[in-house]
């Protein structure tokens, strides 16, 4: 165990945001490692699901699992099983096989010839991805599956892991707000309002608990006269374009990272879904007062 009784903070560019990992520790020479392994825990889970990048497991298998299975690396694995679940669990709302209709909308670069848009609905309440013995999977027809609504929770899960296997008791690892403490002592989150992102709003203290938040503050655009974001609603295939923050607290990153999605698209409808993960929501949306989904967040 490390003995710690100062803050050390490092901060670097990855997953598409910053990642900014803090610990506690007395001897700042010794905690290189710990936090160094963190980051390669992030590093590992972009270089393994980011739909940016065409060398990417997540690519591959949009380029030919829907041909032969194809052989994942275990967190590859592990994520799909959790979004599966997360599928079921919210009636569809929460559903990764939306990467075509974001290429349409230029959120994601086009996949070129394997590219899959119009490859047809991916709003179906049936199971599109197989996963199969083995740490392998197949897709049930051409998809372009995005697991950006889930693997940057799991990459600070991951992270927060590496630093307790270094020996770190207390700290935070945070990716442009997706963010988990770990250990008792508590740290004060604060959160963007949506309609004025630049003011910074005190939200609550959590220790050993994750909070994520989904608020599309700089990636909004308007296209055929209306506001889009790459929310995409699964129940209709279309773009939300609703202003509103969403902040869910819960056990793991990964989790709290992909129930964003479902209040956002569902509000109250998704109070049962939180339930089933123990989890707590706080809604922001302009002109209307705070909203909390489950039981109070401060606790």
């Amino acid at each position: 165990m490390i003995s710690c009784s100062s803050e050390l903070r490092r901060c670097r560019p990855c997953l598409g945001t910053f990642v900014e990992v803090t610990v506690e520790c007395a001897d700042p020479s010794g905690a290189h490692g710990g936090i160094e392994s963190a980051y390669q825990a992030v590093m590992l889970v972009q270089k393994l699901m980011s739909a940016h990048d065409a060398r990417s497991e997540l690519s591959v298998l949009n380029r030919v699992a829907h041909v032969r299975a194809v052989k994942v690396h275990p967190w590859v694995y592990e994520v799909l099983q959790e979004a599966e679940t997360l599928r079921v669990r919210s009636g569809g709302l929460f559903n990764a096989a939306v990467g075509g209709e974001l290429e349409r909308l230029g959120y994601l670069p086009e996949a070129g010839a394997s590219s899959t848009r119009g490859a047809g609905p991916f709003h179906t309440d049936e199971p599109m991805v197989e996963l199969m013995s083995g740490h392998r999977v197949r897709f049930a027809r051409a998809l372009r599956l995005d697991l950006g609504g889930i693997a940057k929770g799991f990459a600070v899960d991951q992270a927060v892991m590496a630093l307790e296997r270094a020996g770190f008791t207390n700290g935070m690892v945070n990716a442009g707000g997706d963010l988990r403490v770990f250990g008792p002592r508590p740290r004060r989150i604060h959160i963007r309002h949506p309609e004025t992102p630049g003011e910074l709003l005190p939200l609550l203290e959590i220790s050993n608990r994750a909070l994520c938040t989904s608020a599309d503050y700089f990636s909004r655009k308007t296209e055929g006269g209306r506001e889009i974001t790459p929310l995409i609603d699964p129940r209709t295939g279309e773009s939300s374009g609703r202003r509103i923050s969403v902040s869910v607290a819960a056990q793991k990153a990964l989790h709290a990272d992909a129930l964003t999605k479902v209040v956002t698209l569902a509000g109250a409808g998704a109070s049962a879904v939180l339930e089933d993960y123990g989890a707590h929501a706080f809604i922001l949306q302009p002109d209307r007062p705070p909203a909390l989904l489950g039981a109070p967040l401060y606790e």
